[in-house]
């Protein structure tokens, strides 16, 4: 269960990082976009690997999973020409 509500947290950030991710898109600057989900998987598997040798186990995947998310959409937000007023 706490393996759940660490991953719950992509339920708040993933509706605003698809609406930049849109507006990206729709901007033809997918060259911005595709560097950002690189940094975010060569940061994901950092994170992966380095919680992995500290031990522990699964919650290594889970903290990669996570921190790319969150660094990826606070490069798309950083990047963005425009704020989301809900």
């Amino acid at each position: 269960v706490p393996l759940l509500q660490v991953i719950a947290i992509m339920f708040l950030v993933t509706p605003v990082h698809i609406i930049y991710r849109a507006r990206f898109s729709k901007q033809f600057r997918l060259n911005y976009l595709a560097k950002c989900d690189l940094v975010g998987l060569v940061t994901r598997s950092l994170i992966s690997i380095v919680c992995a040798y500290a031990g522990l186990g699964v919650w290594s995947l889970i903290f990669g999973f996570v921190g790319e998310k969150l660094l990826v959409a606070a490069l798309i937000m950083a990047g963005a020409r425009w704020f989301c007023r809900a």
